[in-house]
């Protein structure tokens, strides 16, 4: 079972709402529109549940997006020619937000936090910050204090 599927089973068990996978197709259209080649991972955490309703929180009030949500503005930026940023969740009602940048190749990539004014390094790729969310949701929730 990957990560991905870990991660969708904890969120139906603990009584969350998700949105279905998107199709690899969806995903494609994306990176065309954008430029980017989407890290391997995140497009596999795409495919396999595309996020929360919006709206919908885990019990640390973190929010995941939808790929659609994503594809909004502010969500996605671009950085410089060979770097986008991705705003992929966030912390209540955008307190602060969880941010995949990413080379436009789709790989090189890390997650940071960040309030707008300052940020913090979470983890050197997507897969390894899903880990980490999965085995301490609440120091994710509050990775200020994370030394």
């Amino acid at each position: 079972m990957t990560i991905f599927k870990i991660l969708r089973d904890k969120w139906i068990e603990d009584g969350l709402s998700i949105n279905p996978g998107k199709s690899a197709e969806d995903v494609y259209h994306f990176e065309e529109k954008h430029g980017v080649a989407l890290p391997r991972s995140f497009k596999e955490y795409l495919e396999t549940v595309n996020g929360m309703p919006e709206g919908e929180t885990d019990k640390n009030l973190i929010s995941f997006l939808s790929l659609e949500l994503i594809d909004q503005e502010p969500n996605f930026k671009v950085l410089s020619g060979n770097v986008v940023e991705l705003i992929f969740a966030e912390y209540s009602i955008y307190c602060h937000c969880y941010v995949l940048r990413s080379s436009r190749r789709g790989d090189r990539s890390v997650v940071v936090g960040t309030s707008g004014e300052m940020e913090k390094h979470i983890a050197d790729s997507f897969d390894n910050f899903i880990k980490l969310y999965l085995s301490n949701p609440t120091g994710i929730a509050n990775f200020w204090s994370i030394p």
